[in-house]
């Protein structure tokens, strides 16, 4: 569940996006997973990247326990050998220990492009990597919560500062407007 999880959390793919990778779309070398025309929900291939660490660490782990016990087996995400075709039961019991148990596997599509947009990541290039063919539905699911309003708080400050000084005839300090 955890190689699931973190790719999901990490690329914001769609469940059945994920359940469908081969290892051969995994390229651990050059870091991207290859979606391929057709195998998407809008059917465009597209490739999303497999960042070290946790998700890098996690699958390639999950390869290694292929390649011992059921090196047949085509699918990234199986169990004992076969590609997994419903998790429900499984992921009610991990949100249970993890302490979220209202956590759907599709919110990590939304915490996803969140944490692209607050690392800086273009739109564009986070719908490529989402999936999403539109604007509209990119925005919708870039959800804007408190820490958003929190780290908004100061530039709006700053600039607040700078408008004060200018509409009280104040000299305004350098520093403040850059």
């Amino acid at each position: 569940m955890r190689a699931l999880f973190v790719t999901g959390f990490v690329t914001g793919l769609r469940l059945g996006e994920i359940l469908a990778i081969r290892w051969d779309q995994v390229d651990f070398e050059s870091g991207f997973i290859t979606l391929r025309t057709g195998e998407t929900k809008n059917g465009q291939g597209r490739s999303v990247p497999l960042l070290e660490g946790d998700m890098q660490r996690l699958l390639l782990d999950a390869k290694r326990e292929r390649d011992a016990k059921w090196p047949r087996c085509s699918h990234v995400f199986s169990r004992f050998g076969q590609p997994i075709k419903d998790f429900r039961a499984s992921w009610r019991k991990a949100c249970l220990a993890a302490g979220a148990p209202d956590l759907n596997f599709h919110d990590l599509r939304r915490t996803a492009v969140r944490n692209m947009r607050r690392a800086g990541i273009p739109q564009v290039v986070r719908m490529k990597i989402s999936g999403h063919k539109t604007d509209s539905m990119e925005r919708r699911y870039n959800i804007v919560d408190d820490e958003d309003l929190t780290v908004a708080k100061a530039p709006l400050e700053k600039r607040m500062a700078v408008t004060k000084n200018v509409t009280t005839g104040q000299k305004t300090d350098e520093k403040a407007d850059t």
